[in-house]
C-alpha cells in the first residue's frame, strides 16, 4: 500500500488497515482518509486481492473462479464485495449522513493480476459494475490531494 500512495503522489492521508465493519464479522483491507483538491473530507475503501489469474463464468453475474484459499473456487467479483462494502459503510456509519458531507468512494485492487499485452484486463466486470465503481488513479488522487 505504501508503494501505491507514493506512486500516486497521495499525501496527508491517514490509513486504516484491516478495519472492523460495525455491526459486521466482515473486515475492510484499507480504508483513506483525506481531503480532495475542493478541500472536502472523503474515505477510500480498497478491497485488495492478490489473485494473479482469473476467470469469468459462462453466465454474466457478478462471480468469478480463480485460486483462493488453497484451491479453485467460485468468489464474488471483488468489484461486486467492495459495491456491497460501500452501502453497508454508507447505511451504517452515521459520519456519513452528518454535514459536512463526508464523501465515500470504493474500489478494488489486485495488485499481482498481470497486465497482458493487447488485453483489456477490465474485460471481467459486468457493465453495471463499471457504470457505479471505476477505479482510476486520477480519481483518487482528486479525492485525496
Amino acid at each position: 500500500m505504501r508503494d501505491l500512495l507514493e506512486l500516486g503522489k497521495i499525501n496527508d492521508t491517514f490509513v486504516a488497515l484491516e478495519y472492523e465493519v460495525p455491526y459486521n464479522q466482515s473486515r475492510l483491507d484499507c480504508l483513506l482518509f483525506g481531503k480532495g483538491t475542493d478541500n472536502v473530507s472523503n474515505v477510500v475503501l480498497i478491497e485488495l486481492k492478490q489473485w494473479s489469474s482469473v476467470k469469468s463464468l459462462a453466465e454474466e453475474g457478478n462471480f468469478v473462479e480463480t485460486y483462493t484459499g488453497g484451491r479453485e473456487r467460485v468468489v464474488p467479483h471483488p468489484s461486486q464485495q467492495v459495491k456491497g462494502y460501500h452501502y453497508y459503510m454508507q447505511g451504517f456509519v452515521e459520519e456519513f449522513e452528518k454535514e459536512p458531507t463526508l464523501s465515500l468512494f470504493s474500489c478494488a485492487y489486485c495488485h499481482n493480476y498481470p497486465r497482458a499485452e493487447g488485453k483489456d484486463s477490465i474485460t471481467l466486470f459486468t457493465k453495471n459494475l463499471l457504470q457505479s465503481f471505476r477505479c482510476t488513479r486520477k480519481k483518487i488522487q482528486n479525492y485525496l490531494e
